[in-house]
């Protein structure tokens, strides 16, 4: 009868009503509670860029306490896990991230499938779960960076799995980002005529008040605490009801979640004063003219409460602050999803550009590759948000441009096809002028808006020597080492803040030392370098050989009358102290890697263990053929100078560096061979020069040449005493038509001329590097008219061999060249 009635229909209805709107308030706090879970760990990420770790593993551990192990939280214990492993390279770190990283990427599929089945959906813009889908690629990059930092071809190739699983997650949703962008793109042309009010900075945005001030009685606000409210739920992606929004619970979360944000764009969100406190416009240790550790802590906030906007500053910070609170409208999930594949897919294809070739090959099975310069402008569209993506994109763009192996060879400036140069421009000199500061930054050569991002990190993250590390970097690339020398020296100084991450301790300890190298104050960076044993438990061996080749070069200095003596010093008593420490570190150096685990990835040795285990073994070779003679005097060519190839030091010496540099490199060279110091009667070398230890030196001191300008005559030594019949056997038709050899001095090479490998294995890693340097010659002496001679240099380099010692730092080089030329 109920049914005959229709109430049972009116039941079941109201039945439904009610259902839908629990669903609905279930809903909203699903979104909510998750709004705030990734706002809580983009906090904690945020500690881990300003040096402070433990306090970012405290807050995700107390949530994960409460919460269980969502895979947002997982996450970032991975994030904060995977940057101390790659500060550090130490394995006991890179498993643990590892293994977190793996969780991390599981339970972010779990969660993915969870939202798509509930039609949870977090983001304005895209379909339940991406964010997820995102995360789970984040987490398997991550994990697949660490693997390929192993420089094991096995654990490479495993890898490569779990690249392309990432790669073809992140060009999907990258897909729907580019497709959302062209419809907004093409909305705001149709609006372009209406007036837009939206980009003055609302007062209520710089003076707002909190919702434990408010007065909710009887449901009356004013209307200042109104315009708080639509604030607090204008980040909110769904449409909420008059009750929701009248909910004091609803209420609170949404301003919770509102503070975390707006503290987190100021700078605020981890105990710092405002960022724009400290805000600079150029780099240099003379610039600091407020020390990062000067800041009152009384004036400190707490990340929910809120801060106060200062308007005080210079235009460039006024611009990103505005910029940035003008994304406060804009949804947490929206923007994690949008910085998180803009770091992830440039990161991305960055390394998939410089992949090694012996592994490049596979890339074309696989079915996936990457672009240097769309990787590299997705990175710099991640750094303009204030988040962890932002901060990663930002020193990932540092090391790129700035790190010690500087991918981007600043003699290497081709200018890009898309336009880097205009028709009344001279072509070869459009990068040099982005590296001198004075013409357009381009993707390869950024000039001051590289230093517009990093000075932002060191307003964020203040009491983090990373960020001091990385500015330290930019002076060095930029040739002020003593100045780079001072500002790393003001972190371990005591004036600063005590380092708490080992690792980065480590790094700012190695980087230093090889910058004193590169200002051949060699005493003080050997100390450096053992200091890092106390530091670091990853490749002994290797710090101890890089202590033991700076005092052979003290020792050097010593005989020939040049080292720096400080008052009441012998040269005599200095120039046997050297000697013996020399001898000592040399012996000393294999010891931690023979039948010991030290120094070993994955029981491996490292590429630079095999390196310089094989430069010990040739030095005791040596001195078996001269047995009274002393261990260091059966060296050959400077091991130092060897050493600041790999690091990149010639591209960041001064004329007066490069100069002794060349004159210490002529110290093993034989009497009456070019550029050397030694003479009928004074010869300072005890063994005869062999041609391999010729090679090398030449080798290294045109790339001297090369610096101070004497491309020339670094051409005509690079290709008479290094490549030609030694390298390469070039073959010439002589008069009669049969082949022959090039003999003449004065005559340079050509790449077209037929020619064949001479296969040595002395110094593997030098013969493909002096062809790849070849071709660096080619292009300063004949600018783009020789393009098509650099790139058949370049593929003769590629093609010496499938693999080799360091042929993975080589490698990169060559392949990132080959591809700055695709087009050409």
């Amino acid at each position: 009868m109920l049914r005959a009635l229709g109430l049972r229909k009116a039941e079941s209805s109201a039945n439904l009503a009610g259902a839908a709107a629990k669903q609905a308030d279930e809903n909203v706090n699903v979104i909510l509670e998750e709004f705030h879970d990734f706002e809580l760990t983009l906090q904690a990420m945020d500690y881990v860029l300003d040096d402070q770790s433990a306090k970012g593993v405290q807050i995700i551990n107390n949530a994960i306490k409460e919460k269980g192990r969502l895979p947002i939280f997982v996450l970032g214990l991975g994030v904060i896990e995977f940057i101390e492993a790659t500060l550090g390279f130490e394995v006991e770190t890179m498993n643990r991230a590892k293994t977190t990283l793996t969780e991390a990427e599981a339970l972010s599929t779990k969660m993915k499938n969870h939202h798509e089945r509930s039609e949870i959906r977090t983001s304005s813009i895209y379909p339940p779960g991406t964010e997820y889908a995102v995360t789970s690629a984040e987490s398997n990059l991550l994990v697949a960076l660490i693997m390929l930092l192993s420089e094991n071809v096995i654990e490479s190739a495993k890898a490569l799995y779990r690249l392309r699983k990432a790669y073809h997650t992140l060009d999907d949703i990258n897909k729907s980002i580019q497709q959302h962008n062209r419809k907004r793109a093409l909305l705001s042309k149709q609006n372009a005529s209406v007036p837009n009010l939206s980009g003055s900075m609302n007062a209520s945005k710089s003076t707002l008040t909190s919702f434990s001030d408010l007065s909710l009685s009887n449901n009356e606000l004013t209307l200042k605490e109104e315009t708080h409210k639509e604030d607090c739920f204008a980040h909110v992606p769904v449409k909420l009801s008059s009750k929701q929004r009248s909910d004091i619970k609803i209420l609170k979360m949404a301003e919770k979640i509102y503070q975390l944000k707006k503290s987190r764009f100021v700078g605020s969100n981890i105990g710092n004063s405002p960022a724009s406190d400290r805000h600079r416009t150029e780099i240099g240790y003379s610039s600091n003219s407020l020390s990062d550790n000067e800041s009152n802590t009384s004036d400190f906030v707490d990340a929910e409460e809120d801060v106060p906007i200062n308007t005080e500053t210079t235009t460039d910070a006024i611009d990103l602050q505005a910029e940035l609170l003008g994304k406060l409208d804009s949804f947490t999930i929206d923007e994690f999803i949008h910085s998180g594949v803009n770091l992830c897919f440039g990161i991305l294809q960055v390394v998939l550009s410089l992949i090694p070739p012996a592994i490049g090959r596979v890339l074309s099975i696989v079915g996936f590759k990457g672009s240097r310069e769309n990787g590299l402008q997705m990175l710099w569209d991640a750094t303009r948000e204030r988040n962890i993506h932002g901060g990663i994109a930002t020193l990932g763009l540092l090391v790129f441009y700035d790190g010690p192996f500087q991918f981007t060879d600043n003699d290497f400036d081709i200018p890009t096809i898309e336009g880097d140069y205009g028709g009344n421009d001279s072509i070869q000199h459009v990068q040099s002028r982005a590296l001198d500061q004075t013409g357009k930054a381009t993707l390869l050569h950024p000039g001051h808006k590289l230093e517009v991002a990093l000075l932002r990190g060191r307003a964020y993250f203040p009491n983090s020597s990373l960020w001091l590390l990385q500015e330290g970097r930019m002076l060095a690339g930029q040739g002020k080492l003593h100045e780079a020398v001072a500002l790393m020296d003001s972190a371990t100084d005591g004036t600063s803040k005590e380092i708490e991450m080992k690792q980065l301790k480590a790094l700012l300890m190695f980087d230093k030392a090889m910058i004193l190298v590169y200002i051949h104050h060699y005493e003080r960076a050997a100390e450096h370098f053992l200091m890092i044993l106390n530091l670091n438990s990853w490749s002994h061996g290797l710090y101890t050989y890089m202590a033991a080749c700076c005092y052979l070069e003290c020792y050097r200095m010593c005989r020939l009358g040049i080292y720096p003596l400080k008052d009441g010093e012998s040269n005599e008593k200095k120039q046997e102290e050297f000697k013996k420490l020399a001898e000592k570190y040399l012996l000393k150096a294999p010891s931690y890697l023979e039948g010991a685990k030290k120094g070993f990835f994955q029981s491996k040795q490292m590429p630079m263990d095999r390196y310089f285990m094989r430069k010990v073994a040739g030095i005791k070779k040596m001195h078996a053929n001269y047995p009274d003679l002393d261990l260091v005097d059966c060296v050959g060519t400077s091991l130092a100078h060897e050493l600041c190839y790999f690091w990149n030091a010639f591209n960041r010496m001064d004329a007066e560096n490069l100069e002794l540099s060349l004159k210490l490199l002529g110290y093993s060279a034989d009497v009456g061979s070019e550029y050397s110091i030694n003479t009928e009667e004074t010869n300072y070398a005890k063994i005869k020069e062999t041609e391999q230890q010729s090679m090398l030196r030449y080798f290294l001191q045109t790339l001297t040449l090369r610096r101070l300008g004497k491309v020339a005559e670094g051409t005509i030594i690079l290709d008479q005493y290094v490549i030609n019949d030694k390298i390469l056997i070039f073959e010439v038709t002589d008069s009669a038509g049969g082949a022959s050899s090039i003999k003449s001095k004065s005559q340079t090479l050509n790449s077209s001329i037929p020619s064949r490998y001479v296969k040595r294995t002395d110094d593997p890693w030098l013969y493909p590097t002096a062809l790849y340097e070849r071709a660096i010659f080619c292009w300063k002496t004949k600018g783009m008219e020789g393009i098509d001679e650099v790139k058949e240099w370049l593929q003769k380099a590629l093609n010496y061999a499938d693999d080799y010692e360091l042929s993975a730092r080589t490698g990169m080089h060559i392949k990132a060249a080959m591809d700055r030329l695709d087009g050409y």
